[in-house]
């Protein structure tokens, strides 16, 4: 499902509607909604993908992101980063700002087809391990783990707070 969101509501307005709690993370409408929907109930819904969102005047918007604008005051231009990688965990604490790029390293790590730990791929004319960061080369290496070593060391630099290592 193709969801459009849009960053385009002045903090005083969502500060208006809503009340955000930074030690939960939950919002709570300020104002009756709806006949279902009550001044004090929680705000937002679960999507698919686990992020919370709901609808102010007819547009989503991203719960994480409304977070960003109610403490801060402005819409945050790049991303929005849960530290901890829970999706629904709009603690303000829990919350960091982050590039499209920082942001792309701080998920789960996820199999992948080839069994190969991140940044190292088989060569297979050379019967050796290629160790890769950013398209950066970082060397060749007869075994997969002498490759992943060296990755993990250029990520940590590379990436700094947000590389993950294997967790």
């Amino acid at each position: 499902m193709s969801y459009r969101y849009r960053n385009d509501l002045p903090a005083e307005l969502v500060r208006s509607l809503l009340d955000y709690n930074p030690e939960t993370g939950v919002f709570y409408w300020r104002q009756d909604r709806s006949i279902k929907v009550r001044a004090g109930d929680r705000a937002g819904s679960i999507r698919s993908d686990g992020y919370i969102h709901f609808r102010i005047n007819g547009t989503r918007y991203l719960a994480h992101r409304l977070v960003w604008l109610w403490m801060v005051g402005e819409w945050r231009r790049e991303e929005v980063d849960h530290v901890n990688l829970v999706r629904d965990d709009n603690r303000w604490g829990n919350l960091r700002e982050a590039t499209h790029a920082e942001n792309s390293v701080n998920r789960p790590p996820r199999e992948k087809l080839s069994g190969l730990p991140p940044g190292v791929h088989f060569i297979g004319s050379k019967r050796k391990f290629r160790a890769v960061i950013a398209g950066m080369h970082l060397g060749t290496f007869a075994t997969p783990e002498e490759a992943a070593e060296v990755y993990a060391t250029a990520a940590k630099d590379f990436y700094g707070e947000f590389y993950r290592g294997n967790e």
